[in-house]
């Protein structure tokens, strides 16, 4: 059996590619979603992007004081079907 080699480039296309980001976009969406249903003044942003793979961000305005005060973020996440874990 062959020693196995890692596709570096091949994992990155996969990354960067179409489906990855509308199979990222539509969890993004239902935090979001979450977001609003508990709060309902609050629109949360969801944009899309990339790095060296595809990205989406949930903006929220005083995000990271709502995460800090009420873990805004994690019980959103948690509530779409998102495995919430620290690192």
């Amino acid at each position: 059996m062959g020693a196995f080699k890692r596709d570096t480039r091949g994992i990155r296309k996969i990354l960067l590619s179409a489906e990855v980001a509308r199979a990222i976009q539509g969890p993004a969406e239902d935090v979001a979603k979450h977001i609003t249903a508990e709060h309902p003044d609050i629109e949360p942003g969801v944009h899309p992007g990339r790095t060296d793979r595809a990205t989406v961000t949930i903006a929220v305005a005083n995000g990271a004081q709502l995460q800090a005060t009420e873990g805004l973020f994690t019980r959103a996440a948690a509530s779409a079907g998102l495995e919430v874990k620290s690192r």
